[in-house]
């Protein structure tokens, strides 16, 4: 990789896809020109299964790198050098379930760390238990994929003093029946934070809620959000497959919630 790089002294936009076995592995991308750079990297053992946590480092020298995309089922040290101009990340962490994963929090954290201060973020995670959250200072607009109805993201709320637009969405497989996570079939898995964001108190004015199916947790989310979003504009709801309840049931259902925002629409499509 570092060869083929040094003959693309011109390279702007930069896409790595593959599959690694176990065992010591460096990859290293350097470009000084590097504008957008897309990483997908998965690991395997000798048994065709998925690897924990090998020693895979992942070395990025990209000083005019402006996006910066990263797909892994085992979740790689990851050093991103100089990165001062980067304003937009995709961090796909789906296949990571962190209590399983000893390694996790402290390389996600690491991570975090290292891309605070993005103005754009697509985050899509099944949770960020003991992970330290950065304050991302310059965040405008995020993307969080819930792959349950969890309380993680308002953690990420805590962090984003300035954010204004935000988009939830829901994974519709992993909402009720999750036993692989040790959470009973008919446990509420949203609890309200105990201090309300200041970005809803202050800046967050568009929302977005996307494979919504009308279960209770996703009412109490929206009911939350509403009652807190004082500058909110718009809330959009579009919903998933397999809704438990029609359209109209949830457009009244969501109109009889609080809402401390007088100029609010609430709109589902």
């Amino acid at each position: 990789m570092e060869k083929l790089l040094l003959g693309c002294p011109a390279l702007e936009d930069l896409a790595v896809s593959g599959t690694v076995g176990e065992g010591y592995l460096n990859f290293n991308v350097s470009a000084l020109e590097l504008k957008k750079l897309r990483i997908n990297l998965n690991t395997e053992n000798d048994d065709s299964c998925l690897a924990d946590y090998n020693d895979l480092n992942v070395l990025v020298r990209a000083p005019k790198l402006e996006y910066f995309g990263l797909e892994q089922n085992a979740l790689s040290n990851c050093v991103l050098k100089n990165l001062k101009s980067l304003v937009e990340a995709t961090i796909d962490l789906t296949y990571h379930i962190p209590t399983e994963y000893s390694g996790f929090a402290g390389r996600a954290t690491a991570l975090l760390a290292q891309i605070c201060h993005v103005k754009s973020l697509s985050l899509s995670a099944h949770g960020l238990d003991n992970c330290e959250l950065p304050v991302f200072g310059n965040l405008k607009q995020l993307r969080l994929v819930l792959h349950r109805c969890c309380s993680w993201w308002a953690e990420f709320l805590m962090s984003s003093p300035i954010l204004e637009f935000l988009v939830l969405e829901h994974v519709d497989c992993n909402c009720d029946g999750l036993g692989e996570y040790g959470i009973k079939e008919k446990e509420l898995l949203w609890h309200p934070p105990e201090l309300v964001p200041n970005c809803l108190l202050s800046h967050v004015k568009t929302i977005y809620i996307n494979r919504f199916l009308g279960k209770d947790d996703e009412f109490e989310v929206a009911k939350y959000l509403l009652k807190n979003g004082e500058v909110l504009n718009s809330m959009k709801i579009c919903t998933g497959r397999n809704i438990v309840c029609t359209k109209e049931v949830m457009l009244e259902k969501l109109q009889m919630f609080e809402r401390v925002s007088k100029t609010c629409q609430v709109e589902i499509a």
